[in-house]
């Protein structure tokens, strides 16, 4: 694999579900110079109707879904 290719982000959309009427919740698995990342973001909808990432969101390496589930587990 050359640099110009290792350098690309690949992702995924793993799921997805809506917050309110212009916001939506995305939970998208990438890969980034090798490594993969899972990333739970909030996405809002622009004027032309576009859904547009915002800074709001957190994005992990994937070594971490494990502790992230234990944390999940503990809002029960």
């Amino acid at each position: 694999m050359d640099e110009a290719n290792q350098n690309q982000s690949e992702e995924k959309i793993v799921a997805e579900f809506a917050k309110n009427d212009r916001e939506t919740v995305k939970l998208r698995l990438s890969v980034f110079r090798g490594k993969e990342y899972v990333d739970l973001r909030l996405y809002i909808k622009g004027a032309d109707g576009e859904e547009i990432p915002t800074k709001k969101g957190v994005n992990l390496p994937i070594e971490k879904i494990p502790e992230l589930k234990k944390a999940i587990a503990k809002l029960k």
